[in-house]
């Protein structure tokens, strides 16, 4: 027995609760957001939150704010007319928390889960999720500790996922198609120690960002990284690449279908 969150208009659950029969069907936009205010935390499980977005440029079905918390757990986040998920901007030393388990994000008309630039820093775990058909890139995050594993990224109309900025705390495992740019496209700054290994199908990584001082990079046996056009990553720490002769590493172009499909 599913939890619904949706628009009064959605005839599928609850029956007609508008009374208008047929006249009207439900679409992205029908109601506001949803928000989690700082401080504030939200656990959603076997939940589906559809039909949101319809409160301005930056709206969603899902927003935390601040030092919000938020766990979704065998849930659906759909059809918002913006963002599905949106974490916001937040102030120096203040930390925002997404944990997404075992989900679906789908079919919303901006980004699937989206984290903007900010002073303070998002954290977020999105595992064994598929973020499929999103209306610009499955998960654009900014300014983020992230643990991004075993998830499958499909037919999104931008990249699968673009990571600005921050730490990977653990990566690996996932795998995508149809997707606009077919790869895990890392920019910005990022400091700290991970592993990037080889993900099923060969789905690739793409670089354009610098690796910090002190910070070590290991690219795992199998891994492939597919940059786009002028891309310059910068190691100022150490990058250490693991290939072996049965599984080497591959960094080459977004156009290189040889390896990894065909990417772009």
């Amino acid at each position: 027995q599913p939890v619904f969150i949706t628009s009064i208009r959605d005839d599928s659950v609850g029956g007609d609760s508008n009374n208008d029969g047929n006249v009207s069907s439900p679409a992205p936009g029908d109601w506001g957001e949803m928000d989690i205010a700082s401080g504030g935390s939200a656990t959603f499980d076997h939940t589906i939150i559809r039909y949101g977005g319809g409160s301005g440029s930056s709206s969603h079905n899902l927003g935390l704010s601040d030092t919000a918390q938020a766990t979704l757990r065998n849930s659906t986040v759909s059809h918002s007319k913006m963002y599905g998920i949106y974490l916001a901007f937040n102030l120096t030393g203040q930390v925002n928390r997404l944990t997404v388990e075992n989900g679906i994000i789908a079919n919303n008309l901006v980004d699937g889960i989206y984290a903007g630039s900010t002073n303070g820093r998002h954290e977020v775990s999105v595992s064994g999720t598929k973020i499929q058909t999103n209306g610009r890139d499955g998960a654009n995050l900014a300014e983020v500790d992230l643990q991004l594993t075993g998830n499958t990224f499909t037919n999104n109309a931008g990249r699968a996922a673009y990571i600005t900025s921050g730490s990977l705390k653990a990566i690996g495992n996932n795998s995508g198609s149809g997707n606009g740019t077919g790869a895990i496209a890392l920019a910005g700054s990022f400091t700290g120690d991970t592993t990037l290994p080889g993900n099923p199908g060969g789905f690739p990584y793409a670089f354009n960002m610098w690796v910090e001082s002190g910070s070590t990079w290991t690219l795992g046996a199998g891994a492939i990284v597919k940059n786009l056009p002028g891309a310059s990553p910068s190691i100022r720490g150490m990058l250490v690449s693991q290939g072996t002769a049965a599984q080497p590493v591959f960094i080459t172009s977004i156009r290189d279908d040889s390896v990894g499909g065909d990417s772009n």
